[in-house]
């Protein structure tokens, strides 16, 4: 079963659906989305996500999710960054065990939280 990518605008939902991933950074976040400058996604029916090309669009930077199926989110995010030929796709925890998690994905650990993974 594949997950369901669905660009949206900013909202209460997603507002609520982000809540625990802000970090202090809710506005930087709504703003980022209303300029245009971060993308907001719905993941399948009960999740979201923050994403951002950086780099000269060389990378996909998965700045907040949250929701269920944190495993197939990956695997689908990195073959639709494959897609739309970036070469990697960077996220920052603060959980090391989400990077063990994703072990099939062949995370590099670039140091302070921050992993990414070549999908290109």
């Amino acid at each position: 079963m594949s997950l369901e990518f669905r660009c949206v605008s900013w909202s209460d939902d997603v507002r609520e659906g982000l809540e625990r991933t802000f970090n202090g950074c809710e506005l930087e976040f709504r703003e980022g989305v209303e300029s245009g400058r971060l993308q907001c996604w719905r993941v399948g029916e009960d999740s979201y996500a923050i994403t951002e090309s950086t780099e000269h669009g060389q990378v996909l930077q998965v700045w907040a999710y949250q929701g269920r199926e944190v495993k197939q989110f990956a695997a689908a995010l990195c073959q639709a960054a494959r897609r739309a030929h970036f070469e990697r796709v960077r996220f920052h925890t603060e959980r090391p065990a989400l990077a063990r998690m994703l072990a099939l994905l062949a995370p590099v650990d670039e140091g302070e939280g921050n992993y990414s993974v070549r999908v290109n």
